[in-house]
């Protein structure tokens, strides 16, 4: 006969590793769940930097599409040293249309 309370218990040190393997699982979720914070960090980072010359830019706060446009193609190719090198220029094509 067995004894009732043996009945559907496992041995403690199947629940040990059960736990501990819940713990594990746990820890790689948290890292898993880290790693994609960062990720997400160094893509807005990222984003800041690119956009960061633009927000100094006296283009960016141009509203006409046309304009709007001769800025990003601006941007695409180093705004700071064509606005540097062109400024009076484009000022002129710019808000002078």
């Amino acid at each position: 006969m067995r004894n009732i309370n043996q009945v559907n218990v496992l041995p403690y040190h199947h629940k040990h590793k059960e736990r501990k393997r819940e713990r594990e699982r746990e820890r790689e979720r948290e890292k898993r769940e880290r790693e994609r914070e960062r990720e997400r960090e160094r893509e807005r980072e990222r984003k800041k930097k690119i956009h960061s010359s633009s927000d100094s830019c006296t283009f960016s706060k141009i509203l006409n599409l046309q304009q709007a446009i001769l800025c990003t193609a601006l941007h695409e190719s180093s705004c700071i040293e064509n606005h540097q090198s062109f400024g009076l220029f484009i000022h002129f094509i710019l808000y002078d249309i």
